[in-house]
């Protein structure tokens, strides 16, 4: 029972570290980061790139202002783990994101 095959603990390792990530993003929903950005919904867009990467489009507010950043990967896991990574180490690069008013 102790004879863990190495398919078996990659997935393990995988899995603690996607739950790790998943964590740390509830916790940069629940508190801003140091700068004042908190996270506030992250959409997911499976087919970017003719279906060759996953593109996270993640909404947050810093203060009251709307903020929007983007974090991709080769799956939903590395797009989502890469995130987090961003969020651990105050790399995400947020940009103001206006109301859209439609086409004008």
């Amino acid at each position: 029972m102790g004879n863990k095959s190495q398919a078996d603990e990659r997935f393990e390792k995988q899995l603690r570290a996607l739950g790790f990530a998943i964590l740390r993003l509830q916790k940069a929903s629940e508190e801003a980061d140091p700068e004042g950005f908190r996270v506030c919904e992250v959409r997911i867009k499976l087919d970017a790139d003719n279906r060759t990467s996953v593109l996270l489009i993640v909404k947050g507010v810093m203060g009251a202002e709307p903020m929007v950043a983007f974090a991709g990967g080769s799956s939903l896991e590395s797009a989502i783990i890469t995130l987090s990574k961003q969020i651990e180490a105050g790399t995400v690069r947020w940009r103001d994101d206006p109301p859209w008013g439609g086409p004008t």
